[in-house]
């Protein structure tokens, strides 16, 4: 039983490390927060975590006396100034998954926004669209803190979910009455409770005045 406890505990050890160590090189730009933008290649990890510096590096051509040279440029820069970065037309963000207890997440994760508002919305890790792959920004969470569906926590909706998106008074008050859409337990297939969140996030997005 030792044995495989240890084996256990190794895997779920190693899979925050896997994500982070999986980085690849992409054409790209990233933006500031300061609004600043900056093309070149991108070594980032889309399908994971990431380290908290994400180095672009640009090549710039230059004549000068009837030669050609090539100057390149290495810029790394905090995840905490960078507002995207976008790829094939794709925007990308960094976000802090939580998946556990006690404030566990994966840290600078690579998402891109499938529903929903930046305060408001369903995610996706990587061009999968695999439920496995979904995040979710609670209304009344930190901008940068995402939840995964998967997380214990959210199997069931023992108040959390009034409180998160009580702000919104008629997503409230169904939420209250148990109307059917409005909650599930432990037996909700998983497919019917990401059906239900992206529908919460659309009606609180939707709230207008009620919010």
């Amino acid at each position: 039983m030792k044995l495989k406890t240890s084996g256990l505990l190794l895997v779920i050890f190693l899979l925050p490390i896997t994500m982070l160590y999986s980085q690849q090189k992409y054409e790209g730009t990233l933006v500031s927060k300061f609004g600043e933008s900056h093309k070149g290649i991108i070594q980032v990890n889309l399908n994971g975590a990431n380290d908290e510096l994400i180095e672009i590096v640009s090549t710039e051509k230059t004549k000068s006396k009837g030669t050609t040279q090539t100057v390149t440029h290495s810029l790394k820069m905090n995840v905490a100034i960078i507002k995207c970065i976008i790829i094939n037309d794709t925007t990308w963000y960094f976000r802090d998954i939580k998946y556990d207890y006690n404030e566990k997440y994966y840290m600078n994760v690579c998402v891109r926004l499938v529903e929903g508002s930046l305060d408001c919305g369903i995610f996706q890790t990587g061009r999968s669209d695999e439920m496995n792959n979904t995040s979710i920004k609670l209304p009344n969470a930190d901008f940068s803190k995402l939840v995964s569906p998967d997380f214990d926590y959210y199997h069931s909706t023992t108040g959390w979910h009034i409180m998160a998106f009580g702000k919104c008074s008629t997503l409230r008050k169904k939420m209250q009455d148990k109307i059917s859409g409005y909650f599930w337990d432990d037996n909700t297939k998983p497919e019917d409770r990401i059906a239900m969140w992206k529908n919460w996030v659309k009606e609180f997005n939707n709230c207008g005045l009620n919010q």
